[in-house]
């Protein structure tokens, strides 16, 4: 079985930074959920320059996420272990394999990686129920993205093919006069057969 990475749902509410780095702890992590390594990993998978002042905002990001129960954390000579709480009992989680996370990580060019995260998750979501309306407003208050945002991450989603399936982009138009106007969009995994 292929190794996936789960996320809490409750985590889109945090700070950018806040979230970037438990994404980051989610995929540095071994099996039991236990990252053990220097400082210099965040800023390499932050891909931000291995300064004291970065390893500050990494420390200072830690130490709210530890405070705030997110993780257990505890240093010996440098070298950080870091436990994500316990992601299991989380009512709301999404499973996402880590290639699909590498994919999404090398398509990021027009939107942040955690923010593109953030929107396949949700469409992972609601593409499981095919016929449900939803707009990017609906989309960004539940990833805490701006609509702008939401829209050019469903872009890069369209063009992205994971495994054998894609997600479908439909939009849903009502007739109001003589025209027809956009209500929302429905999004469904359609499989793709080669």
């Amino acid at each position: 079985m292929e190794d996936e990475l789960i996320f809490s749902k409750e985590w889109f509410m945090l700070e950018k930074y806040h979230f970037k780095i438990l994404a980051i702890i989610t995929e540095l992590a071994d099996n039991t959920g236990t990252f053990k390594g220097e400082l210099t990993a965040f800023c390499k998978n932050l891909s931000i320059q291995n300064s004291s002042g970065n390893k500050n905002k990494i420390n200072s990001a830690l130490n709210y996420l530890a405070n705030n129960n997110y993780i257990t954390m505890s240093e010996d000579k440098k070298i950080y272990t870091i436990n994500l709480s316990n992601i299991a009992e989380k009512t709301y989680q999404s499973k996402l394999k880590r290639t699909w996370y590498n994919q999404l990580w090398t398509a990021a060019n027009k939107v942040s990686w955690e923010n593109l995260l953030k929107v396949f998750l949700a469409l992972l979501d609601i593409s499981k129920v095919p016929e449900n309306i939803v707009t990017y407003k609906k989309i960004g208050e539940f990833t805490n993205c701006s609509m702008s945002t939401v829209g050019r991450a469903i872009k890069i989603i369209a063009n992205l093919q994971f495994d054998y399936f894609r997600i479908l982009i439909k939009p849903v138009k009502k007739k109001c006069g003589e025209i027809y106007i956009t209500i929302g969009t429905t999004y469904e995994q359609a499989l793709i057969f080669e």
